[in-house]
């Protein structure tokens, strides 16, 4: 459609950053549904006149707590929720009590991310209950279930036989993950002994789902696959939660947040045969010796499309109903920002138009944690020793998998209006920015588990930070044909001349509107109602305000059934008898005071940087 511009979210993962993107979608359908509010004749007249265009959010995908966010998302789009300007007016219950589970939500982003998700409850014992519990994990991630079963819990409404109308039908949703089992692919190659199969196994993968409305699809060309999707798991909006694919949704967005070591690692299946049905693009330039494939309809002509060549164990290749089950840890270890699949959805195999006067389509990234290089200009070249070897190697595969030429190409072109980044920035006016912006950046990136307070905080500022991103940043040139709809005239007339004055973006100190390439910009997203009310800079929560006692206690409490059980879960028969004949008394009798006041120490340093 001519009058629509197309949006495809990508969520990066976020540890305890989770509230801050939870603002940010929050603020986001705010701003939306007031919009399609005052498209409504029966709402009161404003005074700017109403942008003609439409936006509709076309595509999610989600690493880690990303995805955790994106599935409230999907469930936010079924249901009636209510913004929330302010977190604790809203009628959510303390959805980490699992006396309460299954309880509707006013709003499932506030409710999970600030007022659900703590210290205290990761810290809880339930999963080892049971006498021959093993430990999956140094923190207690029941209460994460807990808070999947009330996310799918809100509350059904009418809006469910037809999509929000800033949403397509069908709407998308990708969660990266990190298979444990691995997928195994080959390929031939001929020797001198005869055929040779040279074989991999890929660990990083996805799950894909589809949200459908019963209303006719806003894009029949959208139930398309296109290069790297797996096939889609379908999910009903008129379905009852769990019903469906619901609670495998819901299962997966868990597995893509399982952080390794600290979360319990989630299984997830489905038929082995998913993976022989995937197209991979190469790029194959037509003038070399390459020649590529017949394209499929919309498919540039330069890429040619491949199935790939699984080299499953006899056993599976000869069983098509055979169920591939495998454990996943947390998505972002493979790949944090997944544009990729979000990319492909929305250019639908064809170039996403990118310069600012022709761009019909943008990527929208909320990154709490924008990469930035641990390279120094000072250098300890001292020769390493093994742990230390081993350490740096650990951390450098992750980095190496989210490494992304093309993206950082692309992030040089200050021309390119298809994609764009909402990341942390606390600044008030007239003063320095304050780093880090964000409290969950604390603690390695845990800190907003802390507290309460430090969420909350996170929270606002991300709805804060979206609104100032669609004020002034999210926003096409004047010469886009897409302002001619916008304004409902024609480029030159009065009519539209006066809509771009009014729409402009402005300088807020002078007034005057900003420009790129001597053109004005106009927001893509107009703000209106409430949507349009300043979102004040909240208030840093000081040292002071954070009270460590009940995560001490609960600190201990773990402490005591951890410990034990890991001295018995040794694999090395011998480290295990040393274990348990002194080591294990060492640490849970002699040393466990000091082992909690060091652990507790580095937490209050930590909250010690906020003053």
């Amino acid at each position: 459609m001519s009058n629509t511009f197309r949006v495809g979210l990508v969520l990066a993962g976020t540890i305890s950053a989770g509230a801050y993107s939870a603002g940010v979608i929050d603020f986001l359908l705010e701003a939306l549904e007031e919009w399609e509010k005052r498209r409504s004749p029966h709402e009161p007249d404003d005074r700017r006149p109403v942008p003609r265009h439409r936006v509709l959010l076309n595509s999610v995908s989600g690493a880690s707590g990303g995805a955790m966010t994106a599935a409230m998302l999907l469930r936010a789009l079924v249901s009636e929720i209510k913004p929330a300007n302010d977190p604790f007016t809203l009628p959510d219950p303390d959805i980490s009590d699992p006396r309460k589970a299954h309880l509707p939500l006013a709003n499932p982003f506030s409710a999970s991310w600030v007022q659900s998700i703590d210290l205290v409850h990761l810290l809880d014992t339930r999963d080892l209950e049971e006498k021959r519990a093993k430990v999956v994990s140094l923190l207690d991630s029941t209460v994460l279930g807990d808070i999947g079963n009330n996310v799918l819990a809100v509350a059904n409404s009418s809006r469910q036989t037809t999509p929000p109308p800033y949403v397509e039908n069908p709407f998308h949703a990708y969660f990266t993950t990190t298979n444990l089992r691995g997928v195994p692919y080959g390929f031939q190659f001929t020797s001198s002994t005869g055929a040779y199969s040279h074989q991999m196994t890929a660990y990083s993968d996805h799950r894909h789902f589809m949200l459908t409305w019963p209303a006719p699809p806003t894009s029949p060309g959208n139930v398309d696959r296109f290069p790297w999707e797996l096939p889609p798991e379908v999910l009903q909006a008129t379905s009852a939660a769990p019903s469906g694919n619901w609670d495998v949704m819901m299962c997966s967005s868990l597995a893509s947040g399982a952080f390794p070591g600290g979360l319990a690692p989630v299984k997830l299946e489905r038929p082995a045969t998913v993976y022989n049905q995937a197209e991979w693009d190469v790029a194959m330039p037509l003038e070399r010796e390459f020649v590529p494939a017949t394209p499929a309809p919309r498919r540039p002509t330069h890429w040619t499309y491949e199935s790939p060549l699984t080299a499953w164990p006899p056993e599976i290749r000869g069983n098509s109903a055979y169920v591939y089950r495998y454990w996943n840890v947390d998505g972002g270890t493979m790949n944090n920002e997944p544009l990729a699949l979000v990319h492909n959805r929305l250019a639908q195999g064809e170039f996403q138009r990118r310069k600012g006067d022709e761009a019909t389509s943008a990527i929208i990234m909320v990154d709490p944690f924008p990469n930035k290089s641990n390279v120094d200009a000072v250098y300890d070249d001292a020769k390493p020793d093994v742990v230390t070897v081993f350490m740096k190697l650990f951390g450098a595969l992750i980095e190496q998998t989210r490494f992304k030429p093309d993206e950082l190409l692309l992030a040089r072109r200050e021309d390119v209006y298809s994609r764009f980044v909402i990341a942390p920035c606390y600044q008030e006016r007239d003063k320095d920015r304050v780093e880090p912006a964000i409290t969950a950046a604390l603690l390695g990136g845990f800190g907003g588990f802390i507290s309460q307070k430090m969420r909350l905080h996170d929270f606002k500022l991300g709805r804060r930070n979206c609104q100032r991103f669609l004020q002034k940043t999210f926003c096409l040139l004047e010469t886009n044909p897409l302002v001619d709809e916008m304004a409902g005239a024609k480029a030159g007339t009065p009519e539209w001349e006066a809509f771009v004055q009014e729409w402009a973006v402005k300088d807020d100190t002078t007034g005057k509107p900003l420009t790129s390439s001597n053109l004005r910009v106009l927001p893509l997203i107009p703000l209106f109602g409430k949507a349009a009310i300043e979102v004040p800079l909240p208030l840093r929560p000081k040292a002071k305000d954070i009270s460590l006692k009940e995560i001490r206690k609960a600190l201990i409490a773990r402490y005591d059934v951890l410990v034990p059980r890991l001295c018995d879960q040794v694999p090395i028969k011998i480290l295990g008898v040393l274990l348990k004949a002194g080591l294990s008394s060492w640490w849970v009798v002699g040393h466990r005071k000091e082992v909690i006041n060091i652990i507790m120490g580095l937490i209050q340093k930590e909250v010690d940087k906020l003053g």
